[in-house]
């Protein structure tokens, strides 16, 4: 919240401020400064499990809002101190946001989750496949949904079919 913002409203001024973010105006208009400034203070105090990319129909640090893949799962990252960014994975039209994406992902455990979304899509696939990570599609609510305990109920018809026979000669494609 802002210094504004506190003064404005007493009960806010009461809360302890647990980082100072320098004003945009510090970055000089570089959007990779100040990703860069994130990357160095912010990371490290994010999850090594969860990072999330806000962004869809990626143009020059702006999203597309025709669908909600890039922000659908936001809760859930902030729910899990996940680092958000808005960088494409283009290595051929945005080397260097590309190279800070991957220092970003870099920073993440093997088999975490990447949510959200980052275009073009082969792209972030390859660039998040590199380092081990999966990607979770967006979906609405997913940190009201993650705390929702699941069980099966005996009430519940469970329907085992048995799979088909394999045919060892044959070969299959699977999409």
């Amino acid at each position: 919240m802002t210094a504004t913002l506190r003064q404005r409203h007493a009960c806010l001024a009461a809360l302890p401020v647990l980082l100072a973010l320098p004003p945009a105006t510090s970055f000089g208009g570089d959007n990779l400064a100040a990703y860069a400034w994130g990357a160095a203070t912010l990371l490290p105090k994010t999850s090594t499990a969860v990072q999330a990319g806000a962004c869809r129909g990626w143009a020059n640090y702006t999203c597309g809002w025709s669908d909600p893949l890039g922000t659908a799962a936001l809760d859930y990252a902030v729910q899990h101190r996940a680092f958000i960014s808005n960088l494409s994975p283009d290595a051929a039209a945005a080397p260097d946001q590309a190279a800070m994406l991957s220092r970003l992902v870099n920073y993440l455990a093997p088999f975490a989750v990447y949510t959200g979304w980052a275009e073009p899509e082969s792209a972030m696939v390859a660039l998040l496949s590199r380092h081990s990570v999966v990607v979770q599609c967006g979906a609405s609510n997913l940190s009201f949904l993650a705390g929702v305990p699941a069980s099966r109920s005996p009430a519940l018809p469970r329907h085992r079919v048995a799979p088909p026979a394999l045919d060892r000669a044959a070969h299959y494609v699977v999409f």
